[in-house]
């Protein structure tokens, strides 16, 4: 409540008495209270009214609702600005204090008037959802309110007494029994809410009367406190001297002792606190110990001459001494000893009395801090770092051996001289001398360590590039800096590794030549100035040709130095601004700047004649080798760095392709270009295929024609690719770019994998056969072999169950890979089938020596058998020689049954081709149905 009826009305309750200042300090209180927590409220308020004004749209007029939300903007930024300026007010009176809660009031009778006008638009004919929620928000901001508002009670009643008047009358208005029985049940929640208000008022209002009172309190104590403090240290003034001497004397730190100036020097009398050392008043009194005796050996004749010194009339009135007390219980102190010499009415000195302090703390904190300086010292000598340390002018204090050797300065010479006359530094970009490098650092506001990359003039006019790091010496964090110190790297060698690795990052470490990365960097640029300049260049790709068989019969070695020679007699036929690099393995690519195709051509053919011309000598043997040589030309229409590489690419092969040894120009309408540019764009295919999971296995039957006994199913695994939409691609579109770019490893390794996974959901148990295609790439893949034996162990299958296939020309190629690769596999229970046969030139020769179960007759001569007797002779005798050595023979390209019949009269053993059966999902094949059913296997088959 507020004071001198500030109010008339607040709870009526009788408040604890207090004086007037206290009571108004208590009404400034609660008005500050009330604003801080109505600013808030009015804010909420605000928000939701814009919540209400959006659910109660279409059930209430939209030009009330309109206004309706408009006055609780205004009145709600006229309260907001009152309670600004009241937080901005100089200190008031009672009488400007009741304005301004008035006008409060006023604002809060105003707020529930607007809310109570709610009621002007209430309907019973509104949606039932509408009519809840609207008493659910008045009861709720009437709730709110409590917090908000009963600070002052009557700002309460001025807010919630219009919205009662609503939210019970309105419904006991309507006449029914249900309204009624609302209106009322409303009225008791209003009540209740009146009386939670009331005494939310009376308790912060007896928090705040409770608060300032212990304020008062406070003060009053304060007061009388420092009165009492005032006579104590007035009564302490009066015995501090006193105190101080029995302190000294009885208790304290200090042992006040008299001895007699004769030999040793007797103890006369010493006070009882000696028992700190360990010694006992009596018994150095009473048995007459010397004060020599205590004093350790080591340190009595230093004791003795500065006690000769205080004797003598020349000494002075007292002296000081450090030294040590050896105790017959093997400890030592250091003390502090205070001399004062009495002399007698000779002149003489007769007695002289002394005051010891152990120092015993003191001199070990010292000797560590020595340990710890020394150490430092040593450790600021051995440190890679050059170390130099100035005072608050800048002027050098110490260098370490680093910072001497660095700046070419000895400390004797540094010492005291401007730190800008010895540390001589400039910036590493710019140039610019930096007079002065502690200037923004030696300043109470400097920072305290700044660090940058310079330059270090040296005393003898060399240079080198350091790393500095500059810091304030700062005792306090508050206060002035009272040195520096610069810590500076030499980073010579640092730059020189930096730029070793920059080399080795855009060079060949073999050749020296610039690598694949440099060079499509320098590639780039060509072309951007191709496109910008209207220049033209030509790009050359090289493939040695014949690198291999010095690889395989000399060793690596001998290969890289074939490399090594060939590199330097390449970049002899070059000019200066034309790039060499080596992209890869036997390939090396050449960029001419600004250079027309006729000129490329000839500087090419001076390439191949100068390869060609080379005669390699290792050891014993002498190797001709070769280059195949792609051009493209590099002009504005040029797309980018791949497309042109992929042009060169496709030149060079197609030169290998033409007879090797050649020189190839690529061209748009070449219809070999566009070939090798259709077996590019397939080879990403293929890497996304074998990533997605994009390949499928199909199968095709082997049926054995009544002269080889029957096995079971024998079928021959094909692969086929899905394209994007899972359409089928043909193998003949996609696996001669797997074989030419090294894909087939991969698609075998595949193959064998899901081959094996299905005859082991499958066909496990059952009498069935599986032939498997493997590229002449994949029989020299060293890992291979280890991967077909791990999927034999990890899915159980037998291996006479999986039979090989490898084409003729793959074999011979790879003769002796081939033949071991088929020795170990035949060892381990595996069948092997030689396909094409009869397509090579000298078949019989080689196939004594392969360990084949099958031979499959080239179809070339099968498919016009029944037409061309030439072709009938070649199945015949194939079929002969196959037998007699112990084969069984497989006719592939059966495509009709007149075919297979004549196949059948020559006796051949197995027909495989279209008129037996077509090839077929092997996902629609289960031998074995009793087992329990895979998921599709993905995307994967083989090449027929």
């Amino acid at each position: 409540m507020l004071t001198n009826s500030l109010l008339p009305i607040d709870g009526g309750a009788k408040r604890p008495s207090l004086s007037a200042a206290g009571m108004r300090a208590v009404d400034r209180e609660r008005m500050e209270l009330l604003c801080s927590q109505g600013a808030t409220a009015m804010v909420i308020g605000l928000m939701v009214v814009m919540v209400l004004a959006a659910a109660l749209r279409g059930v209430v007029d939209t030009a009330w609702m309109a206004a309706w939300i408009a006055a609780h903007v205004i009145l709600t930024l006229a309260r907001l600005t009152m309670i600004a300026r009241f937080r901005r007010r100089e200190e008031t009176g009672l009488e400007n204090l009741r304005h301004w809660v008035y006008a409060y009031l006023a604002g809060a009778a105003l707020a529930g008037l607007l809310w109570a006008s709610v009621g002007l638009v209430l309907d019973p004919q509104w949606p039932e959802l509408k009519l809840v929620m609207m008493y659910v928000v008045l009861t709720g901001i009437m709730a709110g309110a409590i917090a908000s508002n009963a600070v002052i009670y009557p700002v309460f009643l001025a807010f919630s007494l219009p919205i009662i008047g609503v939210i019970a009358g309105w419904p006991l208005v309507q006449g029914s029994y249900e309204h009624t029985v609302f209106g009322l049940v409303v009225a008791l929640l209003s009540g209740f809410y009146l009386v939670v208000a009331y005494r939310y008022n009376r308790a912060i209002r007896a928090l705040i009367m409770i608060r300032l009172r212990n304020k008062d309190l406070a003060e009053t104590l304060g007061k009388r406190n420092e009165e009492i403090r005032a006579e104590m240290l007035e009564r302490k003034r009066a015995e501090s001297v006193l105190r101080r001497e029995r302190q000294l004397f009885l208790g304290g730190p200090v042992v006040a002792f008299r001895c007699r100036a004769s030999d040793g020097w007797p103890i006369e009398s010493i006070s009882p606190n000696v028992i700190q050392f360990g010694l006992s008043f009596e018994t150095l009194v009473e048995e007459a110990v010397t004060l020599q005796e205590l004093i350790h050996p080591d340190d009595r004749g230093p004791v003795a001459r500065t006690m000769t010194r205080a004797f003598a009339r020349s000494g002075g009135p007292f002296s000081e001494v450090d030294y040590r007390l050896s105790l017959e219980n093997g400890k030592e102190y250091w003390v502090h000893c205070y001399y004062v010499p009495q002399f007698d009415g000779t002149g003489d000195v007769s007695h002289f009395d002394g005051y010891l302090l152990d120092i015993t703390g003191v001199k070990e904190t010292e000797q560590a801090l020595a340990r710890e300086k020394e150490r430092a010292q040593v450790t600021l000598h051995s440190i890679g770092d050059a170390v130099l340390t100035t005072d608050p002018n800048g002027s050098v204090v110490s260098m370490n051996p680093v910072a001497e050797d660095l700046t070419g300065w000895n400390q004797a010479d540094a010492r005291s001289r401007p730190v800008g006359l010895i540390y001589q530094v400039s910036d590493e970009s710019s140039g610019a001398a930096i007079d002065n490098p502690l200037e923004s650092c030696l300043t109470p506001e400097g920072p305290w360590i700044k660090s940058s990359h310079l330059v270090l003039h040296r005393k003898d006019g060399g240079s080198l590039p350091i790393r500095q790091t500059v810091a304030a010496i700062r005792p306090d964090q508050d206060k002035e800096p009272v040195g520096a110190t610069i810590v500076f790297h030499d980073m010579s060698e640092t730059r020189s590794m930096a730029r070793q690795l920059e080399y080795h990052a855009s060079h060949d470490a073999l050749t020296g030549l610039i690598n694949r990365r440099e060079f499509e960097l320098r590639l780039d640029h060509g072309l951007l100035t191709a496109r910008e300049e209207y220049k033209q260049h030509i790009c050359m790709y090289l493939d040695l040709d014949q690198f291999k068989i010095v690889n395989d019969t000399c060793g690596h070695v001998a290969g890289d130095e074939l490399l090594r020679q060939l590199s330097g007699m390449l970049q002899g036929q070059l000019r200066g601004s034309d790039t060499l690099a080596r992209l890869g393995g036997d390939e090396f690519g050449v960029l001419l700047e600004g250079c027309s195709l006729e000129e490329g051509s000839r500087i090419a053919n001076k390439i191949r004649a100068l390869v060609r011309e080379h005669r390699f000598v290792w050891e014993d043997r002498t190797f001709e080798i070769g280059v195949s040589i792609g051009i493209v030309s590099i002009d504005e229409q040029s797309i980018d760095i791949a497309t042109v590489l992929s042009q060169a690419d496709v030149a060079c092969y197609a030169a290998k392709d033409m007879g090797r040894n050649r020189i190839h120009v690529y061209e748009e309408s070449d219809e070999e270009m566009s070939r090798r540019h259709d077996e590019i764009k397939r080879v990403s295919q293929i890497t996304r295929a074998l990533e997605e999971d994009r390949l499928e296995l199909y199968f095709q039957e082997i049926r054995p024609l009544g002269h080889a006994p029957s096995a079971g199913l024998h079928i021959e695994i094909l692969v086929r690719m899905l394209d994007e939409n899972g359409g089928l691609i043909r193998p003949d579109d996609f696996l001669p770019a797997a074989e030419r770019y090294n894909l087939m490893p991969a698609v075998d390794r595949w193959v064998v994998r899901t081959t094996f996974e299905w005859y082991h959901r499958h066909a496990m148990g059952m009498n069935a056969q599986c032939v498997i295609n493997l590229s002449g790439t994949t029989l020299s893949d060293k890992e291979f072999l280890a991967f077909v034996r791990a999927q034999f162990r990890e899915k159980k299958i037998p291996p006479p169950s999986i039979c090989f296939e490898i084409t003729e020309t793959a074999a011979i190629a790879n003769l002796s890979t081939a033949t071991e690769f088929m020795a170990q596999l035949k060892e381990f229970g595996c069948k092997f089938s030689l396909d094409d046969f009869g397509s090579g030139l000298s078949s019989f020769a080689y196939l004594k020596s392969l360990p084949v179960d099958y031979l499959k007759i080239d179809g070339g001569f099968v498919r016009d058998m029944l037409t061309d007797p030439v072709d009938l002779t070649m199945v015949s005798a194939i079929n002969e020689v196959g037998q007699s050595m112990g084969l069984r023979t497989i006719a592939e390209y059966a495509e009709s049954e007149g075919i297979v019949r004549e196949l059948r009269r020559l006796a051949v053993d197995y027909a495989q081709g279209y008129g037996v059966a077509k090839p077929k999902p092997l996902r629609l094949l289960k031998l074995n149905s009793g087992r329990k059913r895979p998921g599709r296997f993905g995307a994967r088959g083989y090449r027929k």
